[in-house]
């Protein structure tokens, strides 16, 4: 398969904007949250944390859109063009077709792990949480080993920082692969 410079640029463009809006829906719904407790009970020094009893428990969740619905698929389609044509340029003297699957591959495997890391950062600084209000019913019923500090605590998931480059590579991979097979079919009509 034979691409031009402008079809490349083309796939580049949707490969990293694609992810970075996966990127950034995974930072919004797959990344652990920071659990902030509205009105937390009082705790007997040394102790670790909390359990409770709660009549109504309302939770706002976080975090905002904005940042990360603009900042990712841009940081994806800068991080997919500069690779690409990178690739492109160092590979464009081979006629070979194995040289544009390897601009491709290179292009892809790379967007999806600088976005994900790009992801991580941003979960990093802007940390999705959510607020728990207990309500007035509510009571304390002993010390739990969950570690608090200053009203909230961490909620530890799966680690984000493995599997978020493992779905970015696969994803990316995923889309080129859709964008060649696509790019094949309206070029046999």
């Amino acid at each position: 398969m034979k691409l031009t410079t402008r079809t490349l640029m083309g796939f580049f463009a949707v490969i990293g904007m694609t992810v970075g809006l996966l990127g950034a829906l995974g930072w919004r719904y797959a990344t652990r949250r920071l659990v902030v407790i509205d009105n937390p009970p009082p705790t007997t020094p040394g102790s670790k944390g909390f359990m409770f009893t709660f009549d109504t428990l309302n939770t706002v969740a976080g975090p905002r859109w904005w940042p990360g619905l603009l900042l990712l698929p841009a940081t994806g389609i800068v991080i997919a063009t500069a690779v690409g044509l990178l690739c492109w340029f160092t590979l464009r003297s081979k006629s070979a077709a194995w040289a544009t699957w390897l601009t491709l591959a290179t292009t892809a495997v790379l967007t999806g792990a600088g976005v994900a890391i790009a992801t991580l950062l941003l979960t990093q600084e802007r940390r999705p949480a959510v607020l728990v209000r207990i309500g007035e019913k509510a009571s304390a019923v002993g010390p739990s080993e969950t570690p608090l500090t200053d009203g909230q605590w961490d909620r530890e998931w799966t680690p984000i920082g493995l599997w978020f480059p493992v779905v970015g590579i696969l994803s990316a991979l995923l889309v080129t692969a859709a964008l060649c097979g696509a790019y094949r079919l309206t070029q046999r009509h």
